[in-house]
């Protein structure tokens, strides 16, 4: 990950209650504010983080080091986005060449020894069993439980279903008789001019509902996908890759009305 250069201020960390563990030996630690590149494309995104460096000196030195960010979908993005094609996402850690990566809550962090040797992830595990490792961010808890794919919770940045945002979307998939579906948010304003963008190139029908305030479209995208979406005053929810209509519907009926459970902006 691409961090900005130039000298900043570094401090004491003044950890949260998580993060009490690491100061149980003997540790020098400083603290820094930076921005974290998550450009994707042509899509620039900086986004506003600490880091905080550890680093425990015994027979040999482990160096922590966390990225703290004030959204904890920024920390899980990263969390997807560095994974190994095998790695258990739901799990909250895994490997990555010499080190562990975790995520919990607002924080990324990464575990290595200076020498190259594998940190034991019993030992990660341990330190942090008082608390939920990988933990999901709240958004997700505005998605259905039932019948959800586990560990397929996913933060998009870029260009969602191939359309350029600068916000991030947010899916989980789910069955849908043959296929696997997700079900997608979007969540933020001008959501029918959004909407309206996306299917330019569609094939559909528009539906304008609630006296304006909603609308909706459903057909398919320039690739012969299924899709299904609402656009209202909460954002973008939808459904992409059911065929089954009656389906694809009973789920955005659901979602829609769980967007009360969306964390506040």
């Amino acid at each position: 990950m691409a961090c900005s250069n130039g000298p900043e201020p570094e401090r004491k960390p003044n950890w949260p209650a998580e993060f009490h563990w690491l100061e149980r030996r003997p540790t020098t630690a400083h603290t820094r504010d930076t921005l974290v590149d998550f450009g994707m494309g042509n899509l620039e995104q900086r986004v506003p983080a600490q880091i905080h460096s550890l680093f425990f000196v015994a027979h040999d030195t482990l160096e922590v080091r966390l990225w703290e960010f004030s959204q904890d979908y920024w920390a899980y993005f990263l969390f997807q986005r560095n994974a190994p094609p095998d790695a258990e996402l739901d799990k909250g850690v895994y490997r990555k060449g010499p080190s562990l990566l975790f995520h919990l809550g607002h924080f990324l962090g990464e575990v290595h020894y200076s020498h190259h040797a594998l940190v034991p992830q019993a030992y990660l595990q341990e330190s942090l069993k008082d608390f939920e490792l990988g933990r999901l961010p709240e958004v997700f808890r505005a998605f259905p439980r039932l019948h959800r794919v586990a560990g397929s919770e996913r933060v998009h940045l870029g260009q969602p279903m191939g359309f350029s945002w600068e916000t991030p979307a947010f899916s989980v998939a789910y069955p849908c008789q043959i296929d696997t579906a997700q079900i997608i948010r979007l969540p933020g304003k001008a959501a029918q001019a959004r909407l309206a963008e996306m299917t330019r190139y569609w094939q559909g029908q528009v539906d304008t509902l609630s006296w304006g305030r909603e609308m909706r479209f459903q057909g398919w995208t320039d690739m012969g996908v299924p899709v299904l979406f609402y656009a209202s005053s909460a954002g973008l929810v939808g459904v992409e890759g059911c065929s089954d209509t009656a389906r694809a519907a009973e789920y955005v009926e659901i979602i829609k009305k769980m967007d009360v459970l969306l964390p506040k902006p």
